[in-house]
Formats: structure tokens, sequence, C-alpha cells
């Protein structure tokens, strides 16, 4: 079980300082990016020393939220019989960085063509904000389920889908905002949602489940 391998609590535990760590060095642009959250604005010079703590601290929980998500789909899809591996971790915490790392480039790509390069920033940094909350909560859910009753697990499941379908809600509402200056902007919105949103969400899930 999770619970009886030593690696589990290993990682969570740097998890944890990971997340303090990444708090430590600039909570500035945390607080800022939960109060303008609907508001388009544009960051400062990221040559300043202020910006290069906010990105070195932004890179941290992108890294701290991939792991959180990767560990916890491993425990949802393990099977018991087989244990529960580091290896296998590793591997999924490979195919979901390289999943958000393909996301990246898919961003940029899309934005290049169609949009302006500020705008594309206030895109990116606003997806990647909301993935980074979503990490932060996802976490103690992940403790909750390691290392209390599974009895309980079901409860905690449901959390943690409500708060998944309330960063995809955030994340449209955010797009909405962005982009929506004509009517026609909503068409590309949902294309754009179908096809580097949803669709990718079922080719990462059937990587992963090719590992399990």
């Amino acid at each position: 079980l999770p619970t009886s391998e030593s690696w589990v609590f290993s990682t969570v535990l740097f998890l944890f300082i990971l997340m303090v760590v990444s708090y430590i060095r600039s909570s500035n642009w945390l607080y800022e990016s939960v109060r303008t959250f609907l508001q388009v604005k544009e960051r400062s010079s990221i040559f300043s020393k202020t910006t290069i703590n906010d990105f070195q601290s932004r890179f941290f929980l992108i890294v701290f939220s991939i792991a959180v998500f990767s560990l916890y789909l491993y425990y949802l899809m393990y099977n018991p019989q087989h244990g529960f591996e580091f290896l296998k971790f590793l591997s999924f915490f490979g195919i979901t960085a390289l999943f958000f790392g393909l996301k990246y480039l898919l961003i940029d790509l899309v934005g290049y063509v169609f949009v302006d390069k500020s705008t594309l920033k206030v895109a990116r940094e606003s997806y990647f904000n909301i993935l980074t909350y979503l990490g932060v909560t996802i976490y103690p859910i992940l403790i909750f389920q390691l290392y209390f009753p599974q009895s309980l697990n079901s409860v905690s499941s449901h959390i943690a889908l409500i708060l998944c379908t309330l960063a995809s809600i955030l994340l449209t509402i955010k797009l909405f905002q962005i982009f929506f200056h004509k009517i026609l902007a909503s068409f590309y919105i949902m294309l754009y949602l179908c096809t580097l949103e949803i669709l990718p969400i079922f080719f990462l899930l059937g990587g992963l489940r090719m590992i399990v």
C-alpha cells in the first residue's frame, strides 16, 4: 500500500518543503495573481529582481503541482496487486511534465499566430496560475487520501473532482475575458478548449493507463 512505502512519505515531505520554499522566495506574485485574477493586467519587466524571484517561485510551484497531479493520479489508478512503485511514479511525473511542456509550446504557437505578444503573456500566466492554484488545493486532499481511512476516500475524491471542475470554469472565464471581443471569438475559444484542453486530457490519461 502507498502508506507502507517510505518513498511516498519522503515525496510528500519534499513537496511540502518545495511549496514552502516557493512561498518564502516570493509570495507577492501569488497574492497579486489572486487579487487581480478577474483583471487583464500586464506585469512589470522580467529583468527586475522582484520578477526574477517571482519567476523562480512560479517555476517551483509548477513543478510542485505537476508532482502532486502525478502522485494523485497514480494513487487513483494503481493496482494494489502490483504495488506502489517509485519508478512508476517517475513515469507518471515524466509524462505529466511532458504534457504540460507541450501545452506551453502549443499556447505559444497558437498565440504567436492569432494574438499579440502582451495578450499571449497574460493568457499564459493565467493558465499556469490556475494550474498552481489547483495543485496547492489538491495537495492536502492527496495527503488525506494517503494517510486517512479509505472509507473516507470517496468524499475527498468528490472534493478533488469539484476543484478540477472549478479550475476548468476559471480557465474558461479567463479565456473569454482575455479574448472575447466579438461574437465570432466565442467560436475560436470553444475550438481552443476542445483541441488544446479537453482532447489532450484523454491522451494523457491513456498514456498513464498504459503505464499502470
